[in-house]
């Protein structure tokens, strides 16, 4: 809820507690002046999550270790790839063609989930990279 007393308040009453602070950022993507792209060093190849979809599990295989990094009060441990499945790879508003996982010498190193509604709004699901490729900008291609 927002930071507010009766927004709190509201939560309170039905049972939740105060534990984490969330921060959202938001940009008009159509009146921004967005950085130009870097070209990808060599050895990496940038590829749609879309290439996955015969097998999907490299991917589950890097999000559930970039996870398992990620700063939380939320436990990030997976009860499995079918549950992975079907919360993230078959979730209605994941937009695999944007999706982008950067390959080092073909090996998925980091990768970009994003949401859409196809209409026009975009949200980032999870960015992460490996930690053995981490350092070398992956995620922000």
């Amino acid at each position: 809820v927002l930071d507010a007393p009766a927004h709190r308040a509201f939560a309170e009453r039905h049972g939740y507690r105060a534990a984490r602070h969330a921060h959202f950022l938001r940009l008009d993507l159509t009146a921004a002046t967005l950085p130009p792209l870097q070209p990808a060093p060599p050895g990496v190849q940038l590829r749609p999550a879309a290439g996955f979809a015969d097998d999907p599990r490299p991917l589950f295989a890097l999000d559930l270790e970039t996870a398992a990094d990620e700063p939380s009060d939320v436990e990030s441990g997976s009860a499995g790839y079918q549950e992975w499945a079907a919360s993230t790879w078959e979730h209605p508003m994941l937009d695999r063609e944007l999706s982008m996982v950067a390959l080092v010498d073909g090996v998925p190193a980091a990768f970009s989930l994003a949401h859409t509604d196809g209409r026009g709004r975009y949200a980032t699901a999870m960015t992460g990279t490996a930690r053995a490729f981490r350092g070398r900008g992956l995620a922000k291609l």
